[in-house]
């Protein structure tokens, strides 16, 4: 019987099961499974299309925290290609993210951030010559992903567990030049039989792309409603995400391969966020909506800014403008990332 170790780690409450290819040779197999359902495909994000496959099914089983280790799916850290290892020194690592439903994800900042802490600890810490030969370096590596090589630099320890880890290039950010307009009834929200509720919500929702698709709302001035039911619309902690998030997302006319659903609202000058994701469900933090939403505070909210700080269930995330921003669309992101434990599965 094969067994699998494994590392639980979460970036602000956003927890995934890591499985370490990189280091550990005897979780090769884990490999050749993904291989075999297809999942390796990294345009692939439908399971359909993979089929129900062993390797979909074990994303499942170790999603579950009631049979298995629990998280918002399982990411796998494996080594880089050799093709951009050869051209690339510092290119130490590879992520490779399935959402918890076994789908393919694209692109997950907090999951990164993740990675990036995992290679620190694990491997630059001990072979520091590595970073140590570029000058200048300062703690900066790349990791290979679905979206590009990205850049991670190690900024600090808050404590044995949580490191502070800075991805500097998210993206490149496509925001939509024009919001789209959706209609929902109100009905279909409020399960009212009440007259008054018969109006149709309408919802201004900003489509940005930063490797994955996202769509963020703002409150209040993104929903305009003229029911009785209306107050849980306009108050970001009380409005109904899971429901609208799962009517936006099977919109396949405007969604096909589905979108994460975002909502960002300004309270007491501080930016909050709530994400619904595709393939998990609302989570305690997504680093990449965090950069959408960082994208549509700089388009529509403060254009002057070079930062922000975005308040998400599980913690905080700072948003930066990097480098041209006007040019390369590119924006740096720096979050917690934790280690909670480490366990062997059969």
């Amino acid at each position: 019987m094969k067994t699998l170790d494994f590392i639980k780690y979460h970036g602000l409450g956003n927890h995934y099961v890591y499985i370490d290819c990189l280091t550990n040779n005897e979780n090769n197999f884990v490999l050749e499974l993904i291989n075999k359902s297809g999942s390796d495909d990294n345009n692939n994000n439908n399971i359909s299309d993979c089929g129900e496959s062993i390797w979909v099914e074990v994303v499942k089983y170790l999603s579950n925290g009631n049979i298995g280790v629990g998280g918002d799916g399982v990411i796998i850290i494996a080594k880089p290609s050799d093709e951009n290892k050869e051209k690339d020194e510092l290119l130490l690592g590879r992520m490779i993210m399935f959402n918890l439903d076994g789908s393919r994800g694209s692109m997950c900042g907090n999951g990164l951030r993740c990675v990036g802490k995992f290679i620190y600890d694990h491997f630059i810490c001990k072979k520091s010559e590595i970073l140590n030969k570029v000058e200048g370096n300062d703690n900066k590596f790349n990791v290979e992903t679905d979206c590009g090589i990205k850049e991670l630099q190690f900024e600090k320890n808050l404590d044995e567990n949580t490191s502070v880890m800075k991805v500097s290039n998210m993206g490149p950010v496509i925001v939509q030049p024009d919001p789209m307009n959706i209609n929902i009834p109100a009905i279909d929200i409020f399960n009212s039989d009440d007259d008054n509720d018969q109006y149709m919500i309408n919802l201004t929702l900003y489509s940005v792309n930063v490797g994955n698709p996202h769509g963020v709302i703002i409150l209040p001035d993104g929903v305009d409603y003229k029911g009785s039911n209306d107050a849980n619309l306009f108050d970001l902690h009380q409005f109904p995400l899971e429901k609208i998030g799962k009517i936006i997302q099977n919109n396949k006319q405007l969604f096909p391969d589905s979108v994460n659903v975002e909502i960002i609202q300004m309270i007491d000058n501080q930016l909050y966020q709530r994400t619904y994701e595709r393939g998990s469900g609302e989570t305690f933090a997504c680093g990449s909506g965090a950069v959408a939403c960082s994208s549509i505070y700089f388009k529509c909210i403060n254009q002057n800014a070079e930062s922000v700080n975005i308040q998400l269930t599980g913690g905080q995330l700072t948003l930066s403008k990097y480098n041209d921003y006007v040019e390369d669309k590119l924006i740096s992101m720096s979050g917690g990332a934790t280690e909670i434990f480490r366990g062997t599965i059969k």
